[in-house]
This record gives C-alpha cells, sequence and structure tokens, in this order.
C-alpha cells in the first residue's frame, strides 16, 4: 500500500486513512515498528532515482476482513501471503522493509541504484 500524508495528518492517521481507502480494510490501532531511507530506480524512468521514508506499521484486524482491490490501476491483485514467502516481483525496497521487520530492524537504509 503506498498513499501520502495530507494536509493536518499524522502518519497514523494517513495509514488508517490509505487503508480503507486503498484496500478496504477498516483499522484503528497502528503502530510504527520499521523505518526504511531508500533511495531506487524510479520505476517510471530508470534514469531517476526515487527517494523515500518509508514507515512500515503493524495492526491487528478485529474480524476476517480481506483486502479488496479497490484501486486497479495501481496494483495487480491483493491477498494475504505468508511473510516469509513474499511473491514475486515485488517492489525491493517493500520486501526490505517487512524482512528488516522480522529482523526487529527499527531503522535501516536501502540503495538500489
Amino acid at each position: 500500500m503506498t498513499g501520502g500524508i495530507e494536509v493536518g495528518e499524522s502518519p497514523k492517521e494517513a495509514i488508517i486513512r490509505e487503508a480503507e481507502e486503498e484496500v478496504g480494510l477498516k483499522i484503528k490501532d497502528v503502530t510504527l515498528e520499521t523505518t526504511v531511507f531508500l533511495i531506487e530506480k524510479d520505476y517510471f524512468d530508470p534514469m531517476k532515482k526515487f527517494y523515500a521514508l518509508e514507515l512500515f506499521f503493524v495492526s491487528h484486524l478485529d474480524d476476517d476482513q480481506e483486502p479488496i482491490n479497490l484501486e486497479p490501476l495501481k496494483q495487480d491483485f491483493l491477498r494475504w501471503f505468508d511473510p516469509y514467502k513474499l511473491p514475486e516481483p515485488m517492489i525491493p525496497g517493500v520486501g526490505f522493509g517487512i524482512k528488516s521487520y522480522f529482523n526487529n530492524q527499527r531503522y535501516v537504509e536501502f540503495r538500489n541504484v
């Protein structure tokens, strides 16, 4: 899930809003677990670099919610995956952030240029 923080919104408020807008999940409590500073090749223009600070949050769902692809032009499909068996292809920085979380790393840097 990708998205931005809107004016007047905290990162936690943004992730709660984005979860509902992009994948239809209603989450309440989120905890920031891992922060990734990354530099990657821009996916739209490989001659450019993409810089980002990505925040990885954890939330527990109250019920059996399933993600819904509410933005089909941005992603091919959505489903739950075993975090130790992530699908390929995957955006490298996202995979790195998930693996960093499971390695109990709270701040990491990723350069893929």
